[in-house]
């Protein structure tokens, strides 16, 4: 009985996506197992025929945001995104630190929205968050000029990810025109920091 089987991957999918916005726009100790299966159409006592504990939720539905956002990291020249030449970190910082992104917490990075979070928590949801930040950075050191030793381009990626993403969390802090005018910054110090522009 295939379908039976696919339907509850379907299901738990569903449940994972909704936990994956929740947490993302309200945080993960703001949002109960309740509030997530009502966004994904289901009750509360179907909860446990998918998940052990709201930590596996949590664990699965970090992975899920970080493949939302990951893909920033990798996409190839001329996908819509960027232009016909493949991205450099620079243009990967000016995607990930746009309007765009600050405004829409509950579709955007994870490490942003919920990093101090992260930090705290054990198990499966820091882990999956800690690997999925080792290769963001792999991704970006692949986008440095190979002109550069191997350590300047590794201290390259990790400045340019650690200015993304602290940038990012701080620009939503301060809201509003502030905000904006701080991911600006953000972007313009990274070109220069990053092309010398």
């Amino acid at each position: 009985m295939a379908w039976p089987k696919q339907r509850k991957r379907e299901t738990r999918q569903r449940i994972v996506g909704a936990a994956a916005e929740a947490f993302r726009k309200s945080g993960i100790e703001s949002v109960g197992v309740d509030e997530v299966m009502a966004r994904a159409g289901l009750t509360h006592g179907g909860f446990y025929a998918h998940f052990r504990s709201k930590d596996e939720l949590v664990a699965d539905a970090m992975a899920h945001a970080s493949a939302e956002m990951g893909d920033i990291f990798e996409t190839p020249a001329g996908s819509g995104r960027f232009e016909a030449r493949t991205p450099s970190i620079a243009d990967v910082a000016k995607f990930y630190l746009s309007t765009e992104h600050w405004s829409r917490a509950e579709h955007g990075c994870p490490v942003a929205a919920l990093g101090p979070e992260i930090a705290r928590a054990g198990g499966g949801a820091r882990r999956k968050v800690v690997a999925e930040l080792r290769q963001r950075i792999k991704k970006l050191f692949a986008r440095t000029p190979p002109s550069l030793s191997p350590q300047a381009r590794k201290a390259q990626a990790s400045g340019a990810l650690a200015c993304m993403v602290g940038g990012m969390i701080v620009a939503r802090t301060m809201q509003g025109k502030e905000g904006v005018e701080f991911l600006a910054d953000c972007r313009k110090f990274l070109q220069t920091a990053l092309e010398g522009n």
